[in-house]
This record gives structure tokens, C-alpha cells and sequence, in this order.
């Protein structure tokens, strides 16, 4: 079982979701709950796992990291994710979101940009807590970019708290 900052802990009756950007959902039997971490100026951090009791019942997986360096124009019609992992079984927690950096000139475009974290297990009871969100960077001159920045996470039982941020 992994430990450290971010990290979901495991509990019989319902693991809490790893954090990051943000805290980790509480699980059902779980008051403690994956810390958020890492840098909002310079995120480079992996997003952490969801917690879980027995092997192989496992919290969902961490979001990545990416950084991206554009000389000139970064144009996002499409989506860049570092999402956590759902829950991959009963009483598990959710993976937190991971990191986006951007470095671009000119940033254009009208895509999705999002380190959401996992829905934590809510099939039948006990429920695991969902993922924090991640953290997302952007350094730039011009800014075209119509899209949307998302971070949110899952709660428990799958009702979701939404940051949904437009340039």
C-alpha cells in the first residue's frame, strides 16, 4: 500500500480518493483523505492513487504529467487530459488528477484542458471517495483561447463539485 503526501488511504469501510490540486474525497468509513501537494506556479507532480484496502481491489491510478513548450502558436481544438483513474473495485477511492504546463507565445483555440479526478467507487455501499483535481500552468503573451479549463472531483456517491474555468 502506497503512503506519502496525496496519497487515498484505505479503510474496510470505504477508501478516500487521492489528492492533489485539492483534497481527495472522504470515503464512507474514511475521515482522512489524500492531501493536495505540489506547485501551482510550476505543477510537475503526478496525480496520486485512491485508496484500497485488500490486494487486487485497487484505487483508481494518478493523472500524468505533461509539460508543453510551443515557440509559437498552440492551437487546442481537441482535449489534453492528465485525469485520475475511477475507483477499479469495491470500497476504493478514486486517482487525483494530474499536471498540465503550458509555455506557448500565442494561445488559440476552443478545447478542453482538464486534470479531473476519478469517481471513487459507488456501485453498492461502503462508497469510496472520488479523486481531488489536478493543477494546470499556462505562460503566454496572447491569449485567443476560447475553451475551457476544467478541475473537479468526484464526492461521495458521485455527486460532483465543478470549477469549470473560461479564458
Amino acid at each position: 500500500m502506497l503512503t506519502g503526501p496525496g496519497f487515498g488511504v484505505g479503510n474496510r469501510g470505504g477508501s478516500s480518493g487521492g489528492g492533489h490540486g485539492g483534497n481527495g474525497g472522504q470515503g464512507q468509513g474514511q475521515t482522512t483523505v489524500g492531501a493536495g501537494h505540489g506547485s501551482y506556479l510550476y505543477p510537475q507532480s503526478f496525480g496520486k492513487n485512491g485508496g484500497h484496502v485488500f490486494f487486487p481491489h485497487l484505487g483508481g491510478k494518478g493523472g500524468g504529467r505533461l509539460l508543453l513548450n510551443v515557440s509559437h502558436t498552440l492551437t487546442m481544438d481537441g482535449q489534453i487530459t492528465a485525469r485520475g483513474g475511477n475507483s477499479q473495485s469495491v470500497q476504493a477511492g478514486g486517482g487525483s488528477g494530474g499536471s498540465i504546463m503550458i509555455h506557448a507565445y500565442t494561445i488559440d483555440g476552443d478545447g478542453l484542458v482538464s486534470v479531473a479526478g476519478g469517481g471513487g467507487h459507488s456501485q453498492s455501499e461502503p462508497h469510496g471517495g472520488g479523486g481531488g483535481g489536478g493543477r494546470v500552468a499556462v505562460y503566454y503573451h496572447y491569449n485567443f483561447f476560447v475553451g475551457k479549463f476544467i478541475f473537479f472531483y468526484w464526492l461521495f456517491q458521485r455527486r460532483c463539485f465543478l470549477n469549470d474555468f473560461q479564458s
